[in-house]
């Protein structure tokens, strides 16, 4: 299967989805976001987040069970509750004082990344730290080159916040579906094996609904047709495409979350300036 080799803007579409049909992102502002990227991911960028509290007490965590597929859970808490969240997040430390971008690990390719955003009584944290992942991370493989740079010493603040927000559960938490399933698809002409049609009521590539970004498209599905979405693609044969609209596809899809135009936002906002270049060795030293 062909991979999306270049990172994909999500930006760009969740500030586009303005002039869409539908609002794919509506629901309550978040309060704590944590994303654990996935560098192996078909789509480079599309990664939804670990935990996301929201400010109408809505808590939604991704649950990792051993020889069991990851799944999301949603728990309703109250506003006491939420405001005794709150007040453990503002307890681990001066946020202000931390540094946008940590790097744990200069000489290792290839490493996922833990992205946190805060929304404390409208004052906004965002910090990246690269080589910081949950214990059970596996991905297949990586680079090391060099020891030239020494690792960044990751604040109390970060990990004890980090520790906090990875751990939280509930015992009665249930399953959650997403309002919308966003469904991104690239192109796969030279796909050796037969496709599969995209069904005809579904959107189409003209759909209103549908976002073109490049050569590369979004199509919104209702989180109810998931199952169906599932289904669809067990059919796909290993280096088939999806035909929609007369051409072959890539596909892959991720969850939509309430109000994640605000921490893309704030994720790619001057993001870059601090992070320093991973060199491509490509001798693995």
């Amino acid at each position: 299967m062909k991979k999306i080799l270049a990172i994909l803007s999500l930006l760009v579409a969740c500030t586009c989805a303005n002039a869409m049909d539908i609002d794919p992102f509506k629901g309550p502002k978040p309060v704590a976001v944590l994303i654990q990227t996935n560098p192996w991911l078909m789509v480079i960028g599309s990664d939804t987040p670990m935990v996301t509290v929201y400010d109408d007490g809505q808590v939604i965590i991704l649950k990792k069970e051993k020889d069991k597929r990851p799944t999301f859970l949603q728990k309703q808490i109250s506003l006491d509750e939420l405001k005794k969240i709150k007040k453990k997040l503002s307890a681990f430390g001066d946020y202000s004082k931390l540094k946008r971008y940590y790097d744990l690990a200069p000489h290792v390719t290839d490493q996922p990344e833990t992205k946190i955003y805060l929304n404390l009584d409208g004052k906004t944290f965002v910090t990246f730290v690269y080589a910081l992942m949950v214990s059970d991370t596996k991905f297949p493989a990586y680079t090391t080159f060099g020891r030239k740079h020494k690792p960044d010493e990751l604040p109390k603040t970060i990990k004890d916040l980090h520790a906090y927000l990875t751990s939280l559960d509930f015992a009665d938490a249930k399953p959650w579906k997403p309002p919308y399933v966003e469904v991104m698809i690239w192109g796969y002409d030279y796909a050796p094996d037969e496709s599969i049609h995209w069904p005809k009521d579904w959107p189409s590539l003209e759909s209103p609904n549908t976002l073109k970004r490049g050569d590369s498209y979004s199509i919104f599905l209702p989180g109810k047709e998931l199952p169906k979405l599932h289904d669809f693609l067990k059919t796909q044969k290993e280096k088939g495409a999806v035909e929609i609209g007369g051409k072959k596809w890539a596909v892959s899809f991720r969850y939509t979350f309430p109000s994640e135009p605000m921490w893309f936002k704030e994720f790619r906002d001057d993001s870059e300036k601090e992070k320093p270049n991973k060199p491509d060795t490509g001798d693995g030293k």
